[in-house]
């Protein structure tokens, strides 16, 4: 059950990448003050990984999600953890 959960989160980011580059808890959370940038909240929510290219766009850091996520015994991002309640 947890494989087919991981495969079908990782479509589910795939699918959606700019959707969830810009996740509407991550703009409601920079508007009520809790970081300084969209960028910086974006930042706080993806893995170690997607950093590393996170400056070029968002989309290409929650395609990178999706690909982490496949992995086991991975952590994962609060990215993933939005895109799992989705496929929930």
């Amino acid at each position: 059950m947890s494989n087919c959960l991981r495969c079908l989160t990782s479509i589910e980011l795939f699918e959606n990448a700019k959707y969830y580059a810009n996740h509407p808890l991550i703009d409601t959370q920079y508007k009520n003050g809790a970081f300084t940038s969209l960028k910086n909240a974006f930042a706080m929510c993806v893995s170690d990984a997607a950093l590393t290219f996170f400056e070029q766009s968002n989309e290409i850091a929650a395609v990178l999600e999706a690909k982490q996520t496949a992995n086991n015994y991975t952590f994962s991002s609060m990215i993933c953890v939005f895109a799992l309640s989705t496929v929930i």
